[in-house]
């Protein structure tokens, strides 16, 4: 699970939407709770690099 960033254009769901079409992640679901959770299957290189996102 990634937490989403509390910003109005998430920079860290705009990323996984990204990864998504490359095919980096998949099983993608977005919890629209506040911020966002985001489940999803990617390598854990992949969750990391997501993870690293600054957030606000």
């Amino acid at each position: 699970m990634i937490l989403g960033s509390a910003e109005a254009n998430d920079p860290v769901l705009a990323q996984v939407e990204a990864f998504e079409k490359s095919g980096l992640v998949k099983d993608v679901t977005v919890l629209e709770s506040f911020p966002v959770q985001i489940w999803l299957t990617a390598s854990k290189e992949t969750i990391e690099t997501l993870q690293q996102i600054p957030r606000q």
